[in-house]
């Protein structure tokens, strides 16, 4: 019995995890249409992917990983700002953030 306990619970973890990651590579970002029309991101916008980019660029020192890092959050909640959101709202930024300059 508690064989069948531990691998109903192994399921339900596994079940859990698939529907997160599906969650959020499966299309559901968060960004909404009205999200898009929100004047003034471009800025925000550019400087975010940026930052990203810079720390995907390899030769990075543990300490300017953080500082880009650091930089990268504040503009992270600056476009939650503007979009009166907070961080509890599912929004995947760098989707959101291509999206917002391709519109």
């Amino acid at each position: 019995m508690l064989n069948l306990a531990l691998w109903g619970g192994i399921a339900a973890i596994v079940l859990l995890a698939v529907a997160a990651v599906y969650s959020r590579r499966g299309g559901n970002t968060g960004i909404q249409e009205w999200m898009l029309r929100v004047e003034g991101l471009t800025g925000l916008c550019s400087d975010y992917l940026a930052l990203i980019e810079q720390m995907d660029e390899p030769g990075h020192d543990i300490d300017t990983l953080r500082y880009l890092d650091g930089q990268r959050l504040v503009t992270h909640n600056q476009i939650l700002d503007a979009l009166g959101l907070d961080r509890s709202y599912p929004l995947d930024m760098p989707a959101f953030t291509r999206r917002y300059l391709k519109r």
